[in-house]
């Protein structure tokens, strides 16, 4: 008898809109931006508006990794692909040579690291 396979990918949370706007070239001690964050937490709407308002997609923290790496470590297939769709470098390497393929696994995200895999992402 066949098992159902389970996704791995995890529902985006939804966010309301930011009362103000927001700088999205601020960095924290971390080196992280606004993106990194709401990529990190899951907020589509937050990326959503952050990308239409120019943010760095590829945007290196002090570990050098980028919004697209905690996307795909935390499984927001969402995220992951409006990254993607903006310019995001699938294939950037953090200081420890991880590509967001190399997180997804890390993360257990199978269905990110196969979507990941299928748009040029290696190891």
């Amino acid at each position: 008898m066949a098992t159902a396979r389970r996704s791995t990918a995890k529902k985006p949370v939804e966010t309301p809109e930011p009362a103000a706007p927001v700088d999205v070239t601020t960095r924290d001690a971390d080196g992280r931006t606004p993106l990194h964050w709401a990529a990190f937490y899951g907020y589509t709407t937050t990326v959503r508006t952050m990308l239409q308002q120019q943010a760095d997609v590829n945007a290196r923290d002090n570990q050098q990794r980028t919004p697209g790496h905690w996307a795909s470590f935390k499984g927001y297939m969402a995220i992951v692909k409006m990254l993607v769709a903006a310019g995001a470098d699938v294939n950037a390497r953090d200081e420890a040579g991880r590509t967001m393929v190399a997180m997804a696994q890390i993360g257990r995200q199978t269905e990110v690291e196969t979507y990941l895999r299928e748009n040029g992402g290696e190891k």
